[in-house]
């Protein structure tokens, strides 16, 4: 396996263990009072660094072949 392949797989098993582990927090932080408002904006706030971090960087388009 190369080293892409093995990074990507490591990124879909990273996704998928914070996705499931999303819900468990919510629940926690509603049982100590923590209201939705609250939690979006924390959300957005962590999630916000990626998105402007990600597109940058990225050359996934160039290597598939979609690269203008």
């Amino acid at each position: 396996m190369t080293r892409e392949r093995m990074i990507g797989a490591a990124l879909v098993v990273f996704s998928a263990i914070a996705f499931s582990a999303k819900a468990i927090i919510i629940k926690l932080a509603y049982r100590h009072g923590v209201d939705a408002v609250t939690l979006l904006a924390l959300r957005m706030a962590i999630s916000a660094p990626f998105f402007l971090v990600v597109p940058g960087g990225s050359d996934v388009a160039e290597r598939w072949g979609a690269g203008g």
